[in-house]
């Protein structure tokens, strides 16, 4: 893998935590707010990041801070958004790299659908790129309960400068599975876990790219861990608003 495609799966593995908004959001038994946490703009999430490497035997820890920063626009179109500055130290088999992500939604009250990505390197900014859904591809979604599943397809673009879009289809095969203590340097929290498999068809691939991630999210709190092969996001301190 090359460093400009692990930059792409990491930003990619960065946009579950909620989306910012500047709409007001109702509270309640069942709704979306409860797990994908909106409001208010400015809250702030630190989680604590495990990369590995298990061709080198090696890992590296760094850190994720989101931040919901309401209103934006993505094309002349309006979008809800929430940013997040990740720094990674250099390691055996690593790199260091900080980057700002900014992640484009659409929120409705029975669903959140993503519809862009655009990442920016902090220490080279002529490094950057955009992630485009189309179209927009459902991330969370009501009933959000045990046993609740949803299917989501998009077109993932991806522009080369110079060079034709990169196409890609994505299809996304979510599960409620239950409830379950998790542990992370936060704390403890009773959590929904959810499943998620992601399968991505590029052209000049022969079989599609699979991978399989998985969520913890509390009610009040939003997303408390993600684990995915060779990644893992941990809620490291209090959620600050």
């Amino acid at each position: 893998m090359t460093g400009r495609q692990l930059v792409l799966v990491l930003v990619l593995a960065l946009v579950a935590a909620g989306a910012g908004t500047a709409y007001h959001v109702a509270y309640g038994a069942g709704s979306l707010a409860d797990y994908y946490p909106f409001e208010p703009v400015g809250r702030r999430w630190e989680y604590v990041i495990t990369e590995y490497d298990p061709g080198a035997g090696t890992m590296r820890k760094g850190t994720a801070v989101f931040t919901t920063t309401g209103a934006g626009t993505f094309d002349g179109k309006r979008t809800l958004v929430m940013g997040v500055e990740r720094a990674m130290p250099e390691a055996p088999g690593f790199t260091a790299s900080r980057l700002t992500v900014l992640n484009h939604f659409v929120v409705s009250r029975d669903r959140i659908e993503q519809m862009a990505i655009e990442w920016k390197n902090v220490d080279e900014p002529r490094e950057q790129g955009r992630v485009t859904y189309a179209p927009p591809i459902v991330v969370g979604r009501l009933p959000l309960a045990p046993g609740s599943t949803w299917e989501a397809s998009s077109q993932i673009v991806t522009p080369r400068e110079g060079q034709a879009e990169v196409r890609a289809e994505s299809k996304r095969y979510v599960r409620v599975v239950g409830r379950e203590m998790v542990e992370v340097p936060a704390g403890r929290f009773d959590a929904l876990r959810l499943e998620i498999r992601i399968v991505t068809a590029a052209p000049g691939n022969l079989r599609p790219a699979e991978s399989v991630r998985t969520e913890w999210r509390a009610q009040g709190v939003g997303l408390v861990r993600l684990a995915e092969s060779q990644f893992d996001l941990a809620l490291s301190g209090p959620v600050k608003q």
